[in-house]
Parts: C-alpha cells; structure tokens; sequence
C-alpha cells in the first residue's frame, strides 16, 4: 500500500506493477465470485427492466401521435397567423422518428 501511496510519480508504483503483486494475484474465494455474478445479473435484469419500460413509453407516445390533430385548435392558429401546415409538417417529422428510431 506505501508503494501506491507515494506522492513521486517516478518512485510511485505503476498500475502494471500494483497489478503483478502478490495480493492481486491471490484467488477470489468462491463465495466473493457468486455474489458479483449475482450482483451483476441483478444489475442486468435491472438495466433491461428500464430498457423495456423506455421502449413501452416510446410505444405509448408513438400511439398517442397516431390521433389525429384538433382541427379546431388548427383553425384557432390560422386565425391567429400560425402556418398550421408547419404545425403539421413538424408533428409528422416528429411520429416518424419515434416510429422509425429504435
């Protein structure tokens, strides 16, 4: 541990040679191994658990673009001076993505 600790760079130990000592070279008991296998996968299923549920939110929002616009609402923005064929040109750009980006 002194050999890692030293403030000298040139008489500090490099990580090749911290990993050549004998402590780091010692055999992981068996139990260890188990728990970060276990560890690990539960970390996996977790990651694939927020996996699915972004894939089921993109789905739901994909859905939600599939209604059509409120023509009401698109005439309150023309009278208004809104280009609503931009309205409509964006909201199309924007379905596609969510459909077509996975």
């Amino acid at each position: 541990m002194r050999k890692i600790l030293v403030r000298d760079p040139d008489r500090r130990y490099t990580v090749a040679q911290i990993k050549r000592h004998r402590w780091m070279q010692a055999e992981v008991p068996e139990e260890e191994k188990r728990e970060r296998q276990q560890q690990q996968q539960k970390q996996q299923e977790e990651d694939k658990g927020k996996a699915d549920k972004e894939e089921e939110h993109q789905h739901r929002r994909a859905r939600r673009c599939d209604k059509p616009l409120n023509e009401g609402i698109l005439k309150i923005m023309a009278d208004l001076g809104i280009d609503t064929s931009v309205t409509r040109e964006v909201r199309r750009d924007w379905f596609f993505s969510l459909r077509f980006s996975s």
